[in-house]
């Protein structure tokens, strides 16, 4: 009786044992695949942000061309525009006052 006692008892520390190492590895798994689904997170708006950049530095680029002088020129050009003999600028005598 006592053997079957300590039999008995050895199976319970046993069943816990594995209880509790099942529950430490589904906590280890549930740990480890938010790491994951974090990391993939933060790549994939890595991946966007650069492609955002990208976009803006062409954008940057296609505005400075459009800005440039010789883009101008041959635009006024293609409109037949006249060329202004002085170039002439407004200037007020004193405060002005804005109706906002």
């Amino acid at each position: 009786k006592n053997k079957n006692k300590k039999i008995s008892s050895f199976m319970r520390l046993n069943v816990g044992l594995m209880v509790l190492l099942v529950i430490s590895s589904v906590g280890n798994l549930i740990v480890s695949n938010h790491g994951a689904n974090q990391r993939y997170a933060f790549s994939k708006s890595m991946a966007e942000y650069r492609a955002l950049q990208s976009e803006h530095q062409k954008l940057l680029n296609r505005v400075a061309e459009l800005q440039s002088p010789n883009r101008l020129i041959t635009e006024s050009e293609r409109l037949q525009l006249v060329n202004a003999a002085d170039i002439a600028y407004v200037t007020t005598g004193g405060a002005v006052a804005l109706n906002r």
